[in-house]
């Protein structure tokens, strides 16, 4: 990721060089000019111990921030990431929008297994909208891979697949798409992000190896000799152990897949559709409990919108619609073309209750029932007429301590 610290390095380097190293004049400057110089040298416990100093002598020193996360990229250089991520917090704690700062905290949160931090970081370095210089690909995907290990596949799919829409150069995102669908049996939807994955990379001798396994498995016995043929003539130093021939393939993926039936039968792991209808049932429960709890009577009968909950008023019925907040923020959805009509020309209006933090649960292969809760709710609103957003934030309901 490109950061701010470029400039600032260079601005170091140039004014150091001309202040000069000695002691009486050593100041914040030419200490990070002389931390930087020890990284060159390799000496990175040297930089770590200079940078140390200046932070604790330069308290007022502007470029504070960028002095911390120098320290941290140094801990991560020495594969200490509990350090790096004290650094990148202290850098943040004295500039909120360090973007930088806070995207890296998040790729060592996910390195260290805290998944939900790395997530929270990814959101609000994407709450800050885009920018130029930043890959925010590589943010989607870090949210994405730990969303999977919170059990969470929906939401990874849904960021892997924004994260090929941001970074369309990007073959990781195709990659973990692929690697998806072809754990939970669904090979056609794998080849599909293979093969433009393919399209992006045509040198990458593993990608041709994937490509001659599926095909093999979707019983295209030519394409996938193409495949593998292509994958050997890439594979120059010989280090994939390729199979002989698409038959030797062939045997290998009927114990594949043998296993990986096993493995959906020990621990389901439900298709994207299965799982986006049991996650909007979850939220139209979550709903109705917290409706009672407000005094509004939630119907049986099927609301005129399909992610809606009909409901009695005083004089009139009425809908109320359960939307899905996929990042944990309220502004984090859309509404559907119709729901935007409807809401536009609906009387009495619509009410809205917005849902987050469902998970997937590995052991039943479903929805976690005690997940979820209301984040916002509003018993009257109309849409921005500008975008598929309702506009009315005050009606956020607050964490209970």
């Amino acid at each position: 990721m490109i950061h701010r610290n470029v400039l600032y390095s260079l601005c170091v380097m140039l004014l150091a060089s001309l202040a000069g190293c000695a002691a009486e004049t050593d100041t914040a400057l030419v200490g990070t000019h002389r931390a930087l110089l020890a990284e060159q040298k390799g000496d990175w416990e040297g930089a770590i111990e200079i940078r140390k100093d200046v932070i604790a002598r330069f308290s007022e020193y502007s470029y504070l921030p960028d002095v911390h996360f120098e320290q941290a990229m140094a801990y991560i250089h020495l594969k200490q990431d509990e350090k790096a991520v004290e650094s990148f917090t202290a850098a943040i704690e004295l500039d909120p929008e360090f973007r930088e700062a806070i995207a890296r905290r998040s790729e060592v949160n996910y390195r260290l297994g805290n998944y939900e931090q790395a997530i929270e970081d990814s959101n609000q370095v994407i709450a800050m909208g885009t920018d130029v210089n930043f890959d925010m690909g590589d943010l989607y995907i870090i949210r994405a891979d730990a969303f999977l290990e919170t059990g969470d596949a929906l939401r990874a799919l849904h960021n892997w697949e924004i994260a090929t829409l941001v970074a369309p150069q990007s073959v990781t995102p195709l990659l973990r798409i692929a690697s998806y669908y072809s754990e939970i049996g669904q090979p056609e939807l794998a080849l599909n992000s293979l093969e433009r994955a393919a399209s992006l990379d045509e040198q990458d001798p593993h990608i041709q190896y994937q490509l001659a396994l599926l095909l093999a498995e979707l019983n295209r016995q030519d394409d996938a000799q193409i495949a593998l043929d292509s994958a050997r003539e890439l594979d120059l130093e010989g280090t994939l152990k390729l199979p002989a021939s698409v038959e030797e393939i062939l045997s290998q993926t009927q114990k594949d897949q043998q296993g990986r039936q096993e493995q959906i039968t020990a621990r389901p792991i439900p298709s994207p559709e299965f799982l986006e209808s049991a996650e909007l049932d979850q939220a139209k429960n979550i709903a109705r409990s917290f409706l009672k709890t407000k005094g509004v009577e939630t119907l049986g009968k099927l609301a005129q919108i399909t992610d809606a909950i009909l409901c009695k008023g005083k004089e009139h019925e009425f809908q109320v619609l359960v939307k899905i907040a996929k990042g944990g923020d309220v502004q984090d959805f859309s509404l559907t073309a119709k729901e935007y009509a409807l809401a536009m020309q609906q009387s009495p209006p619509l009410g809205m209750v917005v849902v987050s933090e469902i998970k997937f649960d590995p052991k039943t292969g479903g929805i976690d029932q005690n997940s979820g809760r209301v984040i916002a709710f509003a018993q009257k609103w109309k849409p921005d007429p500008s975008r598929f957003k309702p506009t009315a934030y005050r009606y956020q309901v607050p964490r209970k301590p």
